[in-house]
This record gives structure tokens, sequence and C-alpha cells, in this order.
């Protein structure tokens, strides 16, 4: 918070404090944090949970689109492994190069 405050005080109204603009200031409450929420673990461990749910059904999804499409189980077979070779190629992307993204 100190270095948000510190960041943005240039842009507050002169005679804002630290106090005032933290959460609970007494100041004026059109300026500063005016509500802060944490995400907990619990929390974050439904959100990841739910998103593998909607990867794999999505998958699911794709395989029984081009099956019943293409009436060729390969196709279907070979659209998903692309995905997600597709998915493995950003990742790793994303990790060699995670100093500078």
């Amino acid at each position: 918070i100190q270095k948000l405050y510190n960041a943005v005080q240039a842009y507050l109204p002169a005679g804002t404090t630290y106090e005032d603009f933290t959460v609970g200031g007494e100041g004026e409450r059109g300026i500063g944090i005016m509500q802060s929420l944490k995400v907990g673990p619990s929390i974050a461990d439904d959100i990841k949970q739910a998103s593998i749910w909607a990867v794999l059904g999505s998958l699911l999804v794709i395989f029984l689109y081009i099956l019943l499409r293409f009436r060729k189980y390969q196709f279907s077979l070979g659209a998903v492994i692309a995905v997600i070779h597709d998915v493995l190629i950003v990742l790793g992307v994303f990790s060699l190069t995670y100093k500078f993204m």
C-alpha cells in the first residue's frame, strides 16, 4: 500500500496523507483505497479446480464435435492432441521467458 501511495501521490489532492489513503482512512472517501479484499487459498483452489474441469470439458466437446462431423475418431484425437501440443508450447515459451514477460 505504501508503494501505491508513493506512486500516485502526485495525482492526489494536496494534503492527502497516507492514513487518508489507506482502507478505513478518515479522509475524503472519494480518494484512496475504498475497499480491499483478499482471495484466500480455498477460493483459489476452487477456481483452479473449476478451470481444470472447464478445459477437460471443452476438449471433450471438441472431440465429440469433430467425431460427429467427420465420422472418424482419428481426426478428433488428432485435433485434441494438437490443442494440447499448442498449449504446452505456449506454456514452455512463457516458462523460458518468465523474467522478460
